[in-house]
Protein backbone atom coordinates (compact mmCIF):
# COMPACT_ATOMS: atom_id res chain seq x y z
CA UNK A 1 0.00 0.00 0.00
CA UNK A 2 2.87 2.35 0.67
CA UNK A 3 4.47 1.48 -2.45
CA UNK A 4 1.39 2.35 -4.40
CA UNK A 5 0.98 5.35 -2.41
CA UNK A 6 4.32 6.45 -3.61
CA UNK A 7 3.81 5.38 -7.10
CA UNK A 8 0.80 7.53 -7.12
CA UNK A 9 2.28 10.52 -5.67
CA UNK A 10 5.31 10.73 -7.79
CA UNK A 11 2.45 10.39 -10.96
CA UNK A 12 0.61 12.93 -9.63
CA UNK A 13 3.92 15.15 -9.35
CA UNK A 14 4.41 14.71 -12.91
CA UNK A 15 1.73 15.64 -13.99
CA UNK A 16 1.75 18.75 -12.25
CA UNK A 17 5.19 19.45 -12.77
CA UNK A 18 4.35 19.05 -16.89
CA UNK A 19 0.89 20.87 -16.74
CA UNK A 20 3.28 23.66 -15.52
CA UNK A 21 6.00 23.47 -17.89
CA UNK A 22 2.99 23.25 -20.66
CA UNK A 23 2.83 26.59 -22.82
CA UNK A 24 0.13 28.95 -22.01
CA UNK A 25 -2.92 27.97 -23.95
CA UNK A 26 -3.99 29.32 -27.11
CA UNK A 27 -6.18 31.75 -26.20
CA UNK A 28 -2.94 34.01 -24.63
CA UNK A 29 -3.60 36.11 -27.58
CA UNK A 30 -7.08 36.07 -27.79
CA UNK A 31 -8.36 39.93 -27.48
CA UNK A 32 -5.00 41.54 -27.22
CA UNK A 33 -2.95 43.46 -29.60
CA UNK A 34 0.60 42.70 -30.87
CA UNK A 35 2.53 45.68 -32.00
CA UNK A 36 5.15 45.39 -34.48
CA UNK A 37 8.09 48.58 -34.28
CA UNK A 38 10.00 49.97 -37.01
CA UNK A 39 12.83 51.88 -36.50
CA UNK A 40 11.37 53.96 -39.44
CA UNK A 41 8.28 55.72 -40.76
CA UNK A 42 5.63 53.31 -42.54
CA UNK A 43 6.14 55.61 -46.20
CA UNK A 44 9.48 53.02 -47.11
CA UNK A 45 9.96 49.68 -47.50
CA UNK A 46 9.98 48.51 -43.70
CA UNK A 47 6.43 50.29 -43.41
CA UNK A 48 4.95 47.89 -46.46
CA UNK A 49 6.38 45.25 -45.31
CA UNK A 50 5.88 45.44 -41.62
CA UNK A 51 2.10 46.90 -42.39
CA UNK A 52 1.44 44.05 -44.49
CA UNK A 53 2.69 41.55 -41.88
CA UNK A 54 0.10 43.64 -39.50
CA UNK A 55 -3.02 43.09 -41.96
CA UNK A 56 -3.05 38.94 -42.65
CA UNK A 57 -0.57 37.48 -39.67
CA UNK A 58 -3.05 38.03 -37.31
CA UNK A 59 -5.49 35.45 -38.68
CA UNK A 60 -2.99 32.60 -38.47
CA UNK A 61 -1.77 33.04 -34.87
CA UNK A 62 -4.14 31.37 -32.45
CA UNK A 63 -6.57 33.40 -30.31
CA UNK A 64 -6.10 36.07 -33.55
CA UNK A 65 -4.73 38.86 -32.24
CA UNK A 66 -5.04 42.18 -33.58
CA UNK A 67 -1.34 43.70 -35.26
CA UNK A 68 -0.65 46.75 -35.56
CA UNK A 69 2.34 48.70 -36.60
CA UNK A 70 4.30 51.83 -34.59
CA UNK A 71 6.95 53.36 -35.58
CA UNK A 72 10.31 54.76 -33.60
CA UNK A 73 12.33 56.82 -35.03
CA UNK A 74 15.82 58.17 -34.01
CA UNK A 75 19.58 56.50 -34.64
CA UNK A 76 19.24 54.55 -38.14
CA UNK A 77 16.50 52.45 -36.24
CA UNK A 78 18.98 52.00 -32.93
CA UNK A 79 16.18 53.56 -30.55
CA UNK A 80 13.70 50.97 -31.54
CA UNK A 81 16.23 48.06 -31.36
CA UNK A 82 17.19 49.35 -27.69
CA UNK A 83 14.00 49.39 -26.75
CA UNK A 84 12.82 46.08 -28.13
CA UNK A 85 15.90 44.83 -25.71
CA UNK A 86 15.39 46.60 -22.64
CA UNK A 87 11.99 48.18 -22.25
CA UNK A 88 9.32 46.62 -24.61
CA UNK A 89 7.09 43.47 -23.28
CA UNK A 90 8.91 40.24 -24.29
CA UNK A 91 5.61 37.94 -23.55
CA UNK A 92 4.87 38.02 -27.61
CA UNK A 93 3.06 41.00 -28.00
CA UNK A 94 5.69 43.15 -29.28
CA UNK A 95 7.84 41.88 -32.28
CA UNK A 96 9.92 44.22 -34.39
CA UNK A 97 11.15 44.60 -38.12
CA UNK A 98 14.54 46.02 -37.33
CA UNK A 99 16.83 47.65 -39.32
CA UNK A 100 19.15 45.13 -41.31
CA UNK A 101 22.27 47.02 -39.72
CA UNK A 102 20.92 45.16 -36.50
CA UNK A 103 24.09 42.61 -36.33
CA UNK A 104 26.54 45.59 -37.25
CA UNK A 105 25.40 47.21 -34.79
CA UNK A 106 25.29 45.04 -32.46
CA UNK A 107 28.68 43.66 -33.13
CA UNK A 108 30.68 47.12 -33.73
CA UNK A 109 29.03 49.91 -32.14
CA UNK A 110 29.97 49.95 -28.32
CA UNK A 111 27.06 52.59 -27.55
CA UNK A 112 24.17 50.15 -28.30
CA UNK A 113 22.30 48.44 -25.75
CA UNK A 114 21.02 45.17 -27.17
CA UNK A 115 23.34 41.84 -28.42
CA UNK A 116 22.01 40.71 -31.76
CA UNK A 117 22.43 37.09 -30.92
CA UNK A 118 19.24 37.25 -28.85
CA UNK A 119 16.97 38.31 -30.87
CA UNK A 120 14.23 35.48 -32.12
CA UNK A 121 13.64 35.59 -35.89
CA UNK A 122 10.59 34.66 -37.03
CA UNK A 123 10.79 34.91 -40.87
CA UNK A 124 12.00 36.94 -43.77
CA UNK A 125 10.12 38.82 -45.95
CA UNK A 126 12.75 39.48 -48.63
CA UNK A 127 16.48 39.93 -48.97
CA UNK A 128 17.31 43.42 -50.15
CA UNK A 129 19.21 44.00 -52.76
CA UNK A 130 20.24 48.20 -53.37
CA UNK A 131 21.79 50.00 -55.68
CA UNK A 132 23.49 53.49 -55.26
CA UNK A 133 22.02 55.26 -58.58
CA UNK A 134 22.76 58.43 -60.03
CA UNK A 135 20.24 61.11 -60.86
CA UNK A 136 20.18 62.78 -64.45
CA UNK A 137 21.57 66.28 -62.94
CA UNK A 138 24.31 64.81 -61.76
CA UNK A 139 25.87 63.31 -64.77
CA UNK A 140 27.38 60.73 -63.13
CA UNK A 141 27.47 57.88 -65.41
CA UNK A 142 29.90 55.01 -63.48
CA UNK A 143 31.45 54.86 -60.18
CA UNK A 144 34.71 56.07 -61.60
CA UNK A 145 32.72 59.41 -62.01
CA UNK A 146 32.90 59.20 -58.86
CA UNK A 147 36.26 58.93 -58.05
CA UNK A 148 36.72 61.49 -60.01
CA UNK A 149 34.98 64.35 -58.66
CA UNK A 150 32.65 65.07 -55.87
CA UNK A 151 29.04 63.56 -55.81
CA UNK A 152 26.73 64.23 -53.18
CA UNK A 153 25.35 61.08 -51.48
CA UNK A 154 21.46 61.87 -49.48
CA UNK A 155 21.22 59.52 -46.38
CA UNK A 156 19.15 58.54 -43.65
CA UNK A 157 21.74 57.54 -41.07
CA UNK A 158 25.39 57.01 -40.50
CA UNK A 159 25.61 53.32 -39.69
CA UNK A 160 22.95 52.22 -42.06
CA UNK A 161 23.32 51.67 -45.64
CA UNK A 162 22.28 54.64 -47.04
CA UNK A 163 25.07 56.46 -45.39
CA UNK A 164 27.80 53.41 -45.09
CA UNK A 165 27.61 52.32 -48.41
CA UNK A 166 29.28 55.75 -50.25
CA UNK A 167 31.51 56.14 -46.72
CA UNK A 168 33.19 52.51 -47.74
CA UNK A 169 33.66 53.40 -51.13
CA UNK A 170 35.17 56.42 -50.14
CA UNK A 171 37.40 54.17 -47.99
CA UNK A 172 38.23 51.20 -49.99
CA UNK A 173 37.63 52.45 -53.46
CA UNK A 174 38.98 55.87 -53.93
CA UNK A 175 35.25 57.95 -54.41
CA UNK A 176 34.63 61.05 -53.80
CA UNK A 177 30.79 60.76 -51.87
CA UNK A 178 30.26 63.99 -49.72
CA UNK A 179 27.34 62.55 -47.27
CA UNK A 180 24.73 64.59 -46.13
CA UNK A 181 22.29 62.72 -43.45
CA UNK A 182 19.36 64.06 -41.25
CA UNK A 183 16.64 62.74 -43.81
CA UNK A 184 14.04 60.88 -41.92
CA UNK A 185 13.76 58.14 -44.39
CA UNK A 186 14.97 56.24 -47.57
CA UNK A 187 11.79 58.04 -49.45
CA UNK A 188 12.65 61.44 -47.66
CA UNK A 189 16.34 60.84 -49.34
CA UNK A 190 15.06 59.77 -52.41
CA UNK A 191 13.01 62.46 -52.61
CA UNK A 192 15.59 64.92 -52.04
CA UNK A 193 17.24 62.88 -54.95
CA UNK A 194 14.49 63.54 -57.19
CA UNK A 195 14.53 67.59 -56.74
CA UNK A 196 18.21 67.42 -57.38
CA UNK A 197 19.66 68.23 -53.55
CA UNK A 198 21.67 65.20 -53.59
CA UNK A 199 23.28 62.92 -56.53
CA UNK A 200 22.96 60.26 -55.75
CA UNK A 201 20.64 57.81 -53.01
CA UNK A 202 20.84 54.23 -51.97
CA UNK A 203 17.20 52.43 -52.72
CA UNK A 204 15.92 49.03 -53.41
CA UNK A 205 16.56 47.96 -56.71
CA UNK A 206 12.96 46.40 -56.88
CA UNK A 207 11.69 50.20 -55.73
CA UNK A 208 13.87 51.55 -58.89
CA UNK A 209 12.37 49.95 -61.00
CA UNK A 210 8.86 50.06 -59.88
CA UNK A 211 9.34 54.04 -59.46
CA UNK A 212 11.82 55.29 -62.23
CA UNK A 213 11.71 52.20 -64.58
CA UNK A 214 11.20 54.96 -67.53
CA UNK A 215 13.88 56.99 -66.47
CA UNK A 216 16.50 53.64 -66.45
CA UNK A 217 15.93 52.46 -69.90
CA UNK A 218 15.77 56.08 -71.18
CA UNK A 219 19.73 56.27 -69.53
CA UNK A 220 18.75 58.70 -67.67
CA UNK A 221 19.64 57.59 -64.54
CA UNK A 222 22.52 55.02 -63.38
CA UNK A 223 23.34 52.84 -61.10
CA UNK A 224 26.95 53.29 -59.65
CA UNK A 225 27.07 50.19 -57.13
CA UNK A 226 25.44 47.48 -55.58
CA UNK A 227 24.54 46.14 -51.93
CA UNK A 228 23.37 42.86 -51.21
CA UNK A 229 24.67 38.82 -51.09
CA UNK A 230 23.47 38.25 -54.83
CA UNK A 231 23.30 40.17 -57.74
CA UNK A 232 20.30 40.30 -60.44
CA UNK A 233 21.35 40.21 -64.26
CA UNK A 234 20.43 43.54 -65.06
CA UNK A 235 23.25 44.47 -62.23
CA UNK A 236 25.91 42.39 -63.70
CA UNK A 237 27.97 44.70 -64.84
CA UNK A 238 27.52 47.33 -61.76
CA UNK A 239 30.48 46.95 -58.86
CA UNK A 240 29.14 45.34 -56.21
CA UNK A 241 30.34 46.82 -52.13
CA UNK A 242 31.12 43.49 -51.36
CA UNK A 243 34.18 43.00 -53.41
CA UNK A 244 36.77 46.38 -52.45
CA UNK A 245 37.98 43.98 -49.09
CA UNK A 246 41.79 44.20 -49.23
CA UNK A 247 42.68 43.01 -46.25
CA UNK A 248 41.77 40.47 -43.45
CA UNK A 249 40.10 43.30 -41.21
CA UNK A 250 37.93 44.80 -44.22
CA UNK A 251 36.65 41.53 -45.27
CA UNK A 252 35.61 40.43 -41.80
CA UNK A 253 34.11 44.20 -41.63
CA UNK A 254 31.78 43.07 -44.79
CA UNK A 255 30.65 40.17 -43.75
CA UNK A 256 29.61 41.31 -40.78
CA UNK A 257 27.91 44.00 -42.97
CA UNK A 258 26.48 42.41 -45.59
CA UNK A 259 24.68 39.92 -43.59
CA UNK A 260 22.06 42.79 -43.21
CA UNK A 261 21.52 42.26 -47.11
CA UNK A 262 20.49 38.88 -46.26
CA UNK A 263 18.35 39.60 -43.26
CA UNK A 264 16.40 42.21 -45.51
CA UNK A 265 13.06 43.06 -44.73
CA UNK A 266 12.56 40.03 -41.64
CA UNK A 267 10.67 40.17 -38.27
CA UNK A 268 12.01 38.91 -34.89
CA UNK A 269 11.14 39.05 -31.22
CA UNK A 270 13.31 40.34 -28.55
CA UNK A 271 15.13 38.26 -26.40
CA UNK A 272 13.12 36.89 -23.36
CA UNK A 273 9.74 35.94 -25.65
CA UNK A 274 9.08 32.12 -24.65
CA UNK A 275 10.45 29.26 -26.95
CA UNK A 276 6.91 27.95 -27.96
CA UNK A 277 5.14 31.48 -28.79
CA UNK A 278 8.40 32.17 -31.19
CA UNK A 279 7.84 28.69 -32.69
CA UNK A 280 3.80 30.28 -33.08
CA UNK A 281 4.89 33.07 -34.53
CA UNK A 282 7.31 30.88 -37.32
CA UNK A 283 4.64 28.77 -38.14
CA UNK A 284 1.75 31.50 -38.43
CA UNK A 285 4.41 32.92 -40.57
CA UNK A 286 5.19 30.53 -43.37
CA UNK A 287 1.07 29.69 -43.35
CA UNK A 288 0.50 33.74 -44.03
CA UNK A 289 2.99 32.84 -46.90
CA UNK A 290 0.85 30.57 -48.87
CA UNK A 291 -2.25 32.00 -48.16
CA UNK A 292 -4.12 33.05 -51.04
CA UNK A 293 -5.21 36.65 -49.96
CA UNK A 294 -1.75 37.53 -48.60
CA UNK A 295 -0.62 36.57 -51.81
CA UNK A 296 -3.23 38.52 -53.94
CA UNK A 297 -2.36 41.61 -51.70
CA UNK A 298 1.69 41.42 -52.30
CA UNK A 299 0.83 41.23 -56.23
CA UNK A 300 -1.67 44.83 -56.14
CA UNK A 301 1.16 46.14 -53.75
CA UNK A 302 4.08 44.60 -56.61
CA UNK A 303 6.30 44.69 -53.95
CA UNK A 304 9.39 41.36 -54.09
CA UNK A 305 9.07 38.28 -51.95
CA UNK A 306 12.27 36.24 -51.22
CA UNK A 307 10.91 34.30 -48.04
CA UNK A 308 12.96 32.61 -45.64
CA UNK A 309 12.17 30.43 -42.02
CA UNK A 310 12.91 31.67 -39.00
CA UNK A 311 15.06 28.86 -38.24
CA UNK A 312 17.14 29.09 -41.44
CA UNK A 313 18.00 32.92 -41.08
CA UNK A 314 18.53 32.35 -37.36
CA UNK A 315 21.37 29.98 -38.40
CA UNK A 316 22.65 32.40 -41.27
CA UNK A 317 22.82 35.10 -38.77
CA UNK A 318 24.36 32.84 -35.79
CA UNK A 319 27.10 32.28 -38.60
CA UNK A 320 28.17 36.14 -37.88
CA UNK A 321 27.13 36.73 -34.82
CA UNK A 322 29.54 33.84 -33.53
CA UNK A 323 32.69 34.64 -35.38
CA UNK A 324 35.68 34.46 -33.11
CA UNK A 325 36.30 37.72 -30.58
CA UNK A 326 38.99 38.96 -32.66
CA UNK A 327 37.85 38.54 -36.24
CA UNK A 328 35.27 40.83 -35.07
CA UNK A 329 37.86 43.23 -32.66
CA UNK A 330 39.63 43.59 -36.34
CA UNK A 331 36.36 44.36 -38.64
CA UNK A 332 35.74 46.71 -35.42
CA UNK A 333 38.70 48.66 -35.61
CA UNK A 334 38.05 48.73 -39.19
CA UNK A 335 34.66 50.52 -38.47
CA UNK A 336 36.16 53.16 -36.17
CA UNK A 337 38.49 54.17 -38.42
CA UNK A 338 35.57 54.41 -40.91
CA UNK A 339 33.40 56.41 -38.48
CA UNK A 340 36.21 58.44 -37.26
CA UNK A 341 34.87 61.88 -38.61
CA UNK A 342 31.67 61.14 -37.54
CA UNK A 343 32.02 60.23 -34.17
Amino acid sequence: MVRWALIAAAAMLFIVSTAAAEPVGDDFYAGKTVRIIIGTTTAGDYGAYAQLMAHHIGRFVPGRPTVIVQTMLGGAGLVALNHLAKIAAQDGTVLSLPHANIVQDGLLNPRVQFDPAQFQWIGRMTSVVQVGVASSQSKARSIEDARQRELIAGASGVTNPTGLNPRILNALAGTRFKIVTGYKGTSEARIAWERGEVDVVTTSWDGLIERYGDQLKAGLIHPLYVYGMTQPPELAAIPSITKFGRNDAERAFLQIYTIGAEIGRAFAFPPGVPEHRVAMWRSAFMKMLDDPDFRRAVAKSNIRLDPLDGAALAARVAAVVTLPKDTIAQAGAFYDRLLAEVR
